[in-house]
């Protein structure tokens, strides 16, 4: 019997193999980068995946390129040498000739580094492995039947014991049956008054004790949904706290220091901080608006926005006093303060669209659009560990 089985395992595994499979099998694949074209081994995804690596790896190498040619053109080869390289006195010309030869020499050298994994050596381990499977499949399925047919023997016998067992139990209740009827006959009927009374004193008492249990699970259950209470209260408390405190500390920071217009800081609604990088700037408070609807990132708001119109609740609230955020919380609404901030936002985009045209664009995007960016940025982030790209460490390119 094992043979048979250990003989269509084979077969089905040797159709398997020779069959196309659902899943798309590794291959050469061309792609093209700043150095040249370069062959690829892998799925086309992994090949499209090194391109989109390529560029990145020598995107500002191409950059320094582009300047050092349109610094090149200012000069005409004949210009005087007034430039010492390599021993020797070159013109302006050969100058940025030089340079830019060393940037594409350092494309090179960071493509060759990112495409050597992807060659022959790798294609003979993914063969290799995929032989090593096929064998170590074929023994483990063999090893199944085995103890598949095992088993099948082991229920028969297992089902033959229950069905004794049960016959047995049978012949026990009959006699065990005839044994009650016996004693029924021979009570006598002040036993059975007595047994009466009995059973009704047990159903009271077991009613009563049903009763009491019963409050004192309606009292525990209250005590439970108060103490529930309270802890939320305290967790909101703490996160309305650290929202504002982060919020406020943030805005001091950044009317003493130096103003960067190429950098803003955005905060949510959890009081987690991102630093978004416009590129190109200056960034403005629709910027954090339109990455997070481009990119599906929750990017809050702007620091200084919701910092200063917290101000304006505190001074609403409490005029002419000083406020402390630990002292006053029953002031602060964090949330309020979000939506009042999101609203000043959309209405300047509505009557001043000239000031922050980045504003204008994140409003652009379809509702629909923007939802299912967000949805794709939740499976990016699930989805990508080793070899995840956060967006937000490039910049905002498109600000």
């Amino acid at each position: 019997m094992f043979n048979k089985l250990f003989f269509v395992l084979c077969s089905s595994l040797l159709i398997a193999l020779t069959s196309p499979s659902a899943a798309e099998e590794p291959t050469y694949h061309t792609i093209q980068g700043s150095g040249g074209e370069y062959e690829v081994f892998g799925t086309k995804q992994e090949a499209l995946n090194t391109k989109d690596k390529l560029t990145n790896e020598t995107w500002v190498n191409n950059n320094r390129i582009d300047a050092y040619q349109r610094q090149r053109a200012k000069y005409n080869a004949s210009d005087e040498t007034t430039e010492w390289i390599n021993g020797k006195y070159v013109s302006q010309h050969e100058l940025w000739d030089y340079k830019i030869a060393a940037e594409r020499a350092k494309i090179k050298a960071a493509e060759q580094k990112i495409i050597a994994p992807m060659g022959e050596e790798r294609e003979k381990k993914y063969k290799a492995q995929k032989i090593a499977d096929a064998k170590a499949k074929l023994i483990e399925d063999a090893r199944l039947a085995k103890i598949a047919a095992d088993k099948v023997l082991e229920d028969a016998r297992l089902a033959k014991i229950a069905a004794d067992k049960e016959k047995e139990e049978k012949r026990l209740a009959k006699i065990a049956a005839a044994k009650k009827l016996e004693v029924l006959q021979l009570a006598s009927i002040a036993a059975a008054k007595l047994r009466r009374e009995k059973e009704n004193a047990a159903f009271a008492a077991q009613r009563a004790l049903a009763y009491k249990k019963r409050a004192e699970n309606y009292k525990m259950a209250q005590e439970i949904a108060a103490d529930k209470a309270r802890r939320l209260r305290e967790y909101e408390k703490g996160k309305a706290i650290n929202v504002a405190s982060i919020a406020l500390s943030l805005l001091d920071e950044f009317n003493k220091g130096p103003k960067d217009p190429n950098i803003i800081k955005s905060i949510t609604k959890d009081g987690i901080v991102r630093t978004l990088y416009c590129n190109p700037g200056p960034c403005t408070p629709g910027s954090v608006i339109l990455h997070g609807n481009i990119s599906g990132v929750d990017m809050g708001v702007p620091v200084n926005g919701f910092a200063k119109q917290l101000k304006v609740h505190m001074a609403d609230k409490k005029p002419g006093a000083n406020f402390t955020v630990g002292d006053h919380l029953e002031l602060i609404d964090p949330l309020r303060v979000f939506n009042d901030v999101e609203i000043i936002n959309e209405s300047a985009a509505k009557f001043y669209d000239s000031i922050d045209i980045n504003l204008i664009r994140a409003l652009s995007i379809p509702k629909g659009q923007v939802e299912k960016n967000k949805q794709a940025h939740t499976k990016l982030i699930e989805s990508s560990h080793d070899n995840d790209v956060n967006p937000l460490q490039h910049g905002c390119w498109w600000c």
